[in-house]
């Protein structure tokens, strides 16, 4: 302990010692520039407290660092140090315009002259307030302001301040838009989501100073220099570094490891590359880039790839909450050897859950991932359903590379006990997913081996057939969104298919083509009493074309094709239909829901 501790060193840096004594690089498997509007704001906010004499100074966090001959690597930090600079880019390029507008007025100029050489909004301004204000001395202190800017960035020189990490091996264009912007050469490609960030950080920042310095325009040059003093004077950072990266790692984990300014994701990728640090140089760049290809499948939105990992982590090892994900992972992989099984494993599955939860089968390649029909009808009627409590069981076996008819039994079963628990008997999400993650993780460690292994267990879930029933006689469901709709849709294709009619007979539900057909209700407003309306035993399975509303209950019911509602059609038509019926419908689907589920 007394060794690792000489090798880190700590220090309380302004943002001007920070900048003229440090040269960083942001290592290219950190997260590129992702600051928005928010932490801009916030970045602006608490500058103008310094501005405006509110604070005398301000805490901007801390940075973290493996420290190399030349050049530190940013561990902790690159998106505060990298905004840093876009500020300083900004101040420096304002002082440069009001420059360049001096020269143009003294010479008798028109502003036309120089709309390629200055922003379009300091020119309105300038244009608005007529001639600038600006004597020799004010010259020289702008001069003097872009002479610190440019000690501090260094971009002029061989190894500036700050290198962005490269898109790819031999794609810098992030890093030369940022070096761009202390000269106004900006010419990359703008299409890059981190260059966007850049560049809207650069403008958001140019239109605030603007804003400011023209609030007292007989003062621009003072307005401007307290900006900069306040920020390079009255800003500062903690600084730690250490010349071994895997202690850069560490600290890193444990300063962020409840996760408050990054995503759960964002620090495991940091965890995995620092138990990789012994490869070499192109396996860690490979394995860079395919934690990349996973981060493409999500658009690069860190909040999504959590949640495949959470399920991916609830599938081999146990089910913990988002905010417990980075400790749970980074306390058992260690060594390359997990961190290379890690990554394969998300690699396995990951287009089955992209297919399944991002894109809901929307593509013809989500399709024929899942090529055995009787697996895709259930998968796809559960993601229907809007249920993801599953995902861990699903996983497991496919981790374990069960066949498809092993799964589809297996499915079946979590359909089963889903319906019971969760459809009829309206427990809570928390059983479910406590049950399900139980079951996979007894998957993953070989306690449950075959199908029917399995399915004792989820078995060992259900509510028992009395309580069942009991529930489903007072069973009501509400129509409000597509999800609640397809579960009744499915109940009532089950009832129908149990029945001695008949109807869908020896058909699944997408060979039924259930889009086909809607739920209504039998009884409305004015025939029943308002408790009753969403009773289940209320509701019918009717083709598109066939509307109760137009044609009444019973002439609906006996235009269908489906003998179940010809039969309820003239039920209907000779009896009525009141609270009475719907209760005594109800109870005898109760009772087959037991058999069915």
């Amino acid at each position: 302990m007394v060794n690792a501790t000489r090798k880190i060193e700590s220090d309380v840096k302004t943002m001007d010692s920070l900048f003229r004594e440090n040269n960083f690089n942001v290592p290219f498997y950190q997260r590129e520039y992702a600051w928005k509007k928010d932490e801009i704001d916030d970045l602006w906010n608490d500058l103008m407290d310094v501005v405006n004499g509110y604070q005398e100074s301000h805490f901007f966090g801390q940075i973290v660092t493996y420290s190399g001959e030349e050049v530190d690597d940013l561990i902790d930090g690159q998106q505060r140090i990298t905004t840093s600079s876009i500020l300083l880019a900004t101040i420096n390029n304002i002082a440069g315009d009001l420059l360049e507008i001096c020269n143009f007025q003294s010479n008798g100029s028109t502003y036309s002259e120089i709309s390629n050489k200055v922003s379009n909004k300091l020119i309105q301004k300038v244009d608005k307030f007529g001639q600038l204000s600006i004597n020799e001395d004010d010259k020289i202190q702008l001069t003097i302001i872009r002479t610190m800017i440019e000690k501090n960035i260094k971009s002029k020189e061989a190894v500036p301040t700050l290198k962005l990490q490269p898109v790819s091996r031999n794609d810098d264009s992030i890093n030369e838009y940022f070096i761009g912007l202390f000269d106004s050469k900006t010419k990359a490609e703008k299409s890059l989501e981190p260059i966007k960030n850049i560049k809207s950080a650069y403008d958001k920042f140019y239109e605030r100073i603007v804003d400011y310095l023209f609030k007292d325009s007989n003062k621009l040059c003072d307005r401007l220099d307290n900006i900069f003093k306040s920020f390079s004077e009255g800003f500062f950072v903690s600084l730690i570094s250490t010349k071994n990266p895997e202690e850069a790692f560490v600290i890193f984990e444990t300063l962020n490891s409840r996760g408050k300014d990054l995503e759960p994701s964002e620090i495991i990728k940091t965890h995995l590359m620092s138990q990789i640090t012994e490869e070499d140089d192109n396996f860690i760049d490979e394995f860079n880039e395919r934690w990349k290809n996973i981060e493409n499948k999500f658009n690069k939105k860190s909040e999504k790839l959590t949640k495949f990992i959470r399920v991916y982590w609830a599938a081999s090892h146990r089910l913990v909450s988002s905010k417990q994900l980075y400790r749970s992972i980074s306390s058992d992989i260690k060594g390359g050897d997990k961190a290379k099984t890690f990554l394969s494993d998300l690699e396995k599955v990951v287009d089955y859950y992209v297919s399944i939860q991002e894109n809901n089968f929307k593509y013809k390649k989500d399709r024929e991932l899942i090529v055995y029909p009787k697996l895709y009808e259930i998968i796809r009627l559960l993601r229907r359903f809007k249920v993801t409590l599953h995902y861990p069981i699903l996983f497991s076996m496919i981790l374990k590379d069960m066949s498809s008819e092993y799964m589809t039994s297996v499915l079946k079963e979590v359909l089963d006990v889903y319906m019971r628990l969760r459809v009829i008997c309206m427990q809570g999400t928390n059983i479910l997913e406590n049950g399900y993650s139980g079951i996979a993780e007894e998957i993953w460690n070989h306690e449950r081996d075959t199908p029917e292994e399995i399915m004792l267990g989820l078995s060992n879930l259900k509510k028992p057939d009395i309580e069942v029933k009991g529930n489903f006689r007072n069973l009501k469901k509400e129509m409000a969104s597509s999800d609640k709709e397809w579960i009744l849709k499915y109940l009532f294709f089950k009832f129908y298919q149990s029945m001695d009619n008949k109807d869908f007979n020896d058909i699944s539900m997408e060979e039924a083509d259930l889009s086909k057909y809607s739920i209504q209700r039998i009884g409305i407003n004015d025939a029943v009493d308002d408790n009753y309306i969403d009773y289940v035993g209320n509701y019918i399975l009717l083709e598109n074309t066939i509307s109760i509303l137009k044609d009444g209950p019973a002439v609906a019911a006996m235009k269908s094709s489906l003998v179940t509602n010809q039969k309820l059609g003239e039920e209907i038509s000779d009896n009525g239909w009141d609270e009475t019926s719907i209760q005594d419908r109800q109870g005898k689907l109760a009772e087959l829901s037991v058999d069915i589920w």
